[in-house]
């Protein structure tokens, strides 16, 4: 029995032009997929606010030294470049005040998640941002749950990177973090990495990839000055 063909209903015209049309108005200026559309000095000075806020619920002042100030004026510059970059790295030793500084971070994107004309984030739409501790994923039962929150975020704040090889039987945090930089590198999602570690043992740790990762693709921020005082 001879099969008939059945004919294929044609679209009208040809979709070329408009295809093509569409392809023309993608992004075609390489940038940062993050930046913050603010003066420095405006990120500056509300950073000292979110430092102020921060101590004051822990009963402690912000010491608004000189060389906090030029660390302050480093971190607003790099949030405002357009320069393709994937993350920043809080480098200094135990002490210094990175942690802290994380947290007054969460609230300034906190407050910056009101006003969405003052940020950029390239196909997101939400500065929602997830706070992990490295050593949080020594631990199978929590580990797997933080991981794809770790991943999906917007925004990582990824703190205490080295503190996870605390035991011989950790490597699991360590293949954990090392999934985590490599999958939103790939995605260039906005990761804001903490650590007492130099670049040789990021590398000793992790491997030439991770090390080449935050090498060439993280703005390092170092960090020598402790920012709080207790209230007398």
């Amino acid at each position: 029995m001879e099969r008939k063909k059945k004919n294929r209903a044609k679209s009208p015209g040809q979709p070329d032009a408009e295809v093509l049309k569409s392809a023309r108005e993608l992004p075609q200026t390489m940038k940062s997929r993050f930046c913050l559309n603010l003066m420095p000095e405006t990120i500056e000075e509300s950073l000292i606010y979110c430092l102020n806020s921060l101590g004051c619920e822990r009963g402690e002042y912000f010491v608004d030294s000189a060389d906090y100030h030029l660390m302050l004026v480093t971190l607003s510059k790099e949030l405002t470049s357009a320069q393709s970059k994937c993350g920043l790295m809080f480098y200094g030793q135990f002490g210094t005040g990175k942690t802290t500084f994380i947290f007054a971070l969460l609230k300034f994107f906190k407050l910056l998640s009101s006003y969405p004309s003052a940020w950029t984030y390239q196909e997101v739409d939400s500065l929602e941002s997830c706070y992990l501790r490295a050593e949080d994923l020594r631990f199978p039962i929590i580990s797997h749950e933080k991981f794809l929150e770790a991943a999906s975020s917007p925004i990582l704040f990824l703190d205490n990177l080295g503190l996870e090889l605390d035991k011989p039987q950790d490597n699991l945090a360590v293949e954990l973090i090392k999934n985590l930089i490599r999958l939103r590198y790939d995605l260039r999602m906005m990761t804001i990495v903490s650590t007492p570690l130099d670049g040789e043992s990021i590398r000793e740790i992790y491997g030439n990839q991770i090390a080449s990762i935050i090498r060439d693709s993280y703005s390092v921020i170092e960090f020598e000055w402790l920012p709080f005082r207790k209230q007398p």
